[in-house]
């Protein structure tokens, strides 16, 4: 008979058999090390399917806080899914999906995440696309000169500086999850390098960071390698422009730069905009400036309770009524319609006097929608919605459309 249950201390084996099976890149002490830590953290959860006494599939589950247009909200994410090679294709991905999803509602979280091992298996349970990531390839003589006497090198001594300055960024940002002190100390528990990180301080309060990172470096030449930039965080855009001259003035040592972020403009704060690394061409004439890639994943898990915290919402100002029918095969409850009113901006209980626009999506889309990883438009464009009324699309897209697109360096 098979049942799913938290692991414990006695499961270690198992764990530690499974996470190899699925993981055959991580080292098995690492692994025993992860097993220690997340048995005892108290948002990290391991769980396990097992029939009689085998494990046959694990998966972890996270609680988060995640900034949903400006209000935390909590979210579950769910992560490490292993199953034994012996027990593939036995449905055990879908019954721990499944579980996962009743201990996520049991909890209270209104979105689940995820970092999918493949996007199609996950869409097909309900999950939407997030956020674009871009990765640049570009010269490092082509970020701007500047002042950088701001610019300083994180310490350990700077954390509860850095996760003080890190959450205020994630209150301020849609789609950042907070971080917690026991985060930032996991890597030294785990055995993992620290992160390098600089940070930039005006009037005593750190205002920017970025991490840091030395790559490719070839075997015969040990002065020779590319930096990788990643999890950028600035209050203002001059905190950008000392980050970027800190960058700049390692032209000497550094001729190339790998610049990881969710921002799809970020190529504009650079002197030149035609010299990445990449030589190749698009199509015969277009430089090749960025490569895209789609990693987290949400899924709305209740939609009574997604819509109660839609109350605090701008829905920039418009007065529009709409109907979305929902289709989610895996979430019965979710099955179903629900109105949406809006009256200069706000949800109101009194109908609008205008007819009702009704849009028909699946629950993976409409997360998408939600999240304002994708506009209603352009799902409407690729048939991945309908609409009653589409000349009301524009109208009805700029309701719904976001501050700012989801960001998330979450890592779980």
């Amino acid at each position: 008979m098979r049942q799913i249950k938290k692991l414990e201390r006695q499961d270690k084996h198992s764990f530690k058999h499974l996470s190899g099976v699925a993981y055959p890149g991580f080292n098995n002490e690492l692994i025993g090390r992860v097993f220690d830590l997340r048995l005892n953290s108290q948002d990290t959860r391991l769980y396990g399917l097992f029939e009689d006494e085998r494990a046959l599939g694990i998966f972890r589950y996270h609680d988060f806080q995640m900034n949903f247009h400006g209000e935390m909200i909590p979210v579950s994410g769910l992560g490490g899914v292993a199953v034994d090679m012996v027990d593939k294709k036995e449905k055990v991905c879908l019954e721990m999906i499944k579980e996962f999803h009743e201990i996520s509602l049991s909890q209270g979280a209104v979105f689940a995440t995820l970092y999918p091992f493949r996007l199609n298996f996950y869409r097909k349970m309900g999950y939407g696309y997030g956020p674009r990531m871009q990765q640049y390839g570009l010269k490092i003589k082509d970020f701007p000169t500047g002042d950088k006497s701001d610019c300083f090198w994180l310490e350990p001594k700077h954390d509860d500086e850095w996760l003080d300055f890190y959450n205020r960024y994630a209150n301020a940002h849609h789609g950042m999850m907070e971080k917690k002190y026991p985060d930032l100390k996991a890597q030294d528990e785990l055995g993992i390098p620290r992160k390098k990180r600089i940070g930039v301080r005006r009037e005593g309060r750190l205002t920017a960071s970025a991490t840091l990172k030395f790559v490719n470096i070839p075997k015969d030449n040990l002065f020779s390698y590319d930096l990788e930039i990643s999890e950028i965080f600035y209050e203002e855009s001059s905190d950008l422009k000392s980050l970027c001259a800190f960058i700049r003035a390692q032209e000497d040592q550094i001729e190339n730069a790998i610049v990881i972020d969710f921002d799809e403009d970020l190529i504009y704060s650079l002197d030149n905009l035609n010299n990445p690394f990449d030589t190749s061409e698009i199509f015969g004439g277009a430089h090749v400036g960025q490569k895209v890639g789609y990693g987290l994943m949400y899924r709305v898990l209740d939609l009574e309770r997604f819509v109660n915290i839609l109350g605090k919402r701008d829905f920039n100002g418009a007065n529009l009524s709409l109907v979305f029918n929902i289709s989610d095969t895996m979430l019965e409850k979710n099955n179903r319609r629900f109105d949406l009113n809006l009256e200069n901006g706000r949800i109101s209980n009194t109908k609008s006097a205008q007819n009702s626009i009704e849009i028909k999506l699946d629950i993976a889309d409409f997360s998408s929608l939600m999240m304002g990883s994708i506009s209603l438009e352009s799902l409407y464009r690729h048939q991945r919605a309908d609409i009653s009324e589409p000349k009301k699309t524009p109208a009805t897209d700029a309701a719904l459309k976001p501050v700012e697109k989801p960001r998330c360096w979450t890592m779980f």
